[in-house]
């Protein structure tokens, strides 16, 4: 058995080599299985639209049938069978040297088809009588395919009715109104099968509510499974990386290669699409998503702050609450208010803090977080907080004391929970902290009255740190003083003595009512108070 198989899986590469890494990479897609009946039907539906009806061409064209939907069945049936160019993480979906031979037998089967159907567009070519049926098929026909196509692009581009806006229904006072609730006032809209995207964006289609595939513009970016042998359903395939060295960013269009299994199946057609497809992205802006109302994007409400200076240039957030269509994959700054935070000595502060973070995987960011990430992340973050508010003074809040910063305080913490080997809730929604990027533009405490309060402590507590400043620096003279006189210097003593007498003479005067000047006339005694019998 072991023998066969090396012998197959060497022919299986050589026919791969020979026929291009495309066509090896037919079974790469997942949906081939169902899709290779079909395609083999087309074979045989081409043999009478081109009148190429012969007992060869016939021929040929039923073994492409048999083959394929023999094989094809038999593989959809068993759904645990993957193609050998397919891999998951080490130790999942270990293939039986069974398995592994229906798959190479499969791979060439489907490979033979391609072949099939090559041979079959030659041998129409040489039996037509005329030719005419062939260019029309060819040539015309895909031209004005993408004439079509792209005139449809164009109308979406100046009118925008074709085009995905999530926000469609918003009302134009919206804005100036007061947000209330959870959910946005309006509902709403995934017509459209074009949308627009912004650099460092995703976006995920879906058919009704389950996951079709992802796309994203991030010059730089990449996902995981388009560099790595990854299967499209493993969660790992939709991380976000840098784009290795050589390699291209992972781009808003479809996967193409000019010789795969679509490209054999329908030719020039795909071909035009593609090229459709190209420029208008690159000339119009826009991106085709699929045929509304079975393909489209996947839409969530979205909650978030922006900075807002009152009119004394005080710190202040402006709520916004709408619905969006994609996820950042570049970094962005996100304000999280808390109201109400515990604190040691049980008086509650409110703060507001401002990280940088950015999505790692699209995939668990659109199906892990009920379709609602920023909710997840506004009960989390406060919840952690709070825990480490509690174990310190309102004083170390607001004033940031203490032997570590209130930012260092939190900051690590942040980090463990989007930490992927700690496996943090945040990390688990496919989110990121960028590394010491918190900040905290406000924080206060919560309660008015707790507030005057603590500022008449502060206030006792600098004229308390006042009065021993000066005690201490009264000391520091006179200690100053008594170790000159021991010294033995008569300057010191002298100007000792001086001072001691003017302050005798300011108490007796001040018994005396009068008011002395101590300066550089000492003892005189200035608007002196009349006495008895003057």
């Amino acid at each position: 058995m072991n023998k066969v198989l090396i012998w197959l899986e060497a022919f299986n590469k050589r026919l791969s080599a020979t026929l291009g890494k495309g066509a090896s990479d037919v079974l790469k897609n997942s949906t081939v299985r169902t899709f290779a009946v079909i395609t083999t039907l087309a074979i045989a539906s081409a043999a009478i639209i081109l009148e190429a009806i012969n007992g060869t061409f016939w021929t040929i064209s039923l073994i492409g049938l048999v083959v394929g939907g023999y094989f094809s069945f038999k593989f959809i049936k068993n759904k645990k069978v993957k193609p050998l160019e397919e891999t998951e993480p080490e130790g999942e979906n270990e293939m039986s040297n069974v398995k592994k031979f229906f798959h190479i037998i499969n791979s060439i089967a489907l490979k033979a088809c391609a072949v099939l159907w090559i041979i079959a567009i030659v041998l129409a070519a040489f039996t037509m009588k005329s030719i005419a049926p062939l260019l029309l098929i060819l040539v015309i026909g895909p031209v004005l395919f993408w004439t079509i196509l792209f005139s449809i692009s164009v109308i979406a581009s100046f009118t925008g009715h074709l085009i995905i806006s999530p926000n469609r229904f918003r009302p134009d006072d919206y804005d100036a109104k007061k947000i209330d609730g959870s959910l946005p006032s309006y509902k709403p809209d995934n017509f459209g099968i074009f949308t627009k995207i912004e650099d460092g964006r995703a976006m995920v289609k879906i058919i009704g509510q389950t996951f079709l595939t992802a796309f994203m513009q991030a010059p730089g970016l990449s996902f995981r499974g388009h560099h790595e042998p990854l299967l499209k359903r493993n969660e790992k395939y939709w991380d976000v990386i840098d784009t290795p060295p050589g390699k291209k960013d992972s781009d808003p269009l479809s996967e193409y290669r000019w010789f795969n299994w679509k490209t054999i199946f329908f030719g020039p057609y795909q071909t035009a699409w593609r090229l459709w497809e190209a420029a208008t992205h690159k000339w119009l802006g826009l991106v085709f998503v699929g045929i509304w109302p079975i393909v489209t994007l996947r839409i969530y409400p979205m909650e978030y702050f922006e900075e807002a200076k009152t009119s004394a240039g005080e710190f202040n957030l402006k709520r916004r609450l709408d619905y969006s269509n994609h996820y950042r994959v570049f970094d962005f700054q996100v304000f999280v208010p808390m109201d109400s935070l515990d604190t040691k000595n049980m008086i509650p502060v409110k703060m507001v803090i401002s990280e940088i973070m950015r999505v790692v995987n699209v995939y668990k960011i659109a199906f892990r977080s009920d379709n609602n990430w920023i909710s997840r992340l506004f009960a989390r973050i406060p919840s952690f907080v709070n825990e480490v508010t509690n174990k310190i003074t309102v004083q170390e809040i607001i004033a940031s004391t203490g032997e570590t910063l209130l930012t260092e305080k939190i900051q690590p913490g942040l980090e463990a929970l989007a930490d992927a080997d700690k496996g943090g809730p945040i990390y688990a929604m496919g989110l990121h902290f960028a590394p010491n990027a918190l900040s905290i533009p406000d924080r206060s405490v919560r309660n008015k009255e707790d507030e005057l309060r603590l500022g008449e402590v502060a206030r006792a507590e600098i004229d308390r740190e006042a009065r021993m400043r000066r005690a201490d620096g009264d000391a520091y003279a006179i200690e100053k003083s008594n170790q000159a006189i021991a010294a033995g210097d008569p300057t010191i003593g002298l100007e000792v003595a001086r001072i001691d007498g003017q302050v005798r003479q300011a108490e007796a005067a001040g018994k005396s009512g009068g008011t002395v000047i101590v300066g550089n006339t000492a003892g005189v005694i200035a608007n002196p108070q009349p006495r008895k019998g003057d």
